[in-house]
């Protein structure tokens, strides 16, 4: 398989999965990859996962097919009191 490179973001309670705080940083992707691949692959637990947000465009269907050049933003869930 060939391997391309996305740009990803994780923001809140995701950051303690690897990211650079308050960065993208590139990660590569396998042809036919998708966020819940993505997910997986960093070992967060998918109830973790609030929103995944591909090139400004929320999805919420976790299998679409990233792309080389996809800019890609996950957010933790919030809660409050």
């Amino acid at each position: 398989m060939q391997k391309e490179t996305i740009e990803l973001r994780l923001y809140t309670n995701l950051i303690r999965y690897g990211a650079v705080v308050n960065s993208f940083f590139p990660m590569e992707i396998s042809t036919g990859e998708n966020p819940g691949n993505l997910i997986d692959r960093l070992k967060i637990p998918r109830e973790e996962v609030g929103m995944v947000v591909i090139n400004e465009q929320l999805v919420k269907d976790y299998e679409v097919s990233l792309k080389p050049g996809d800019k890609v933003k996950m957010f933790g869930l919030v809660s409050g009191g």
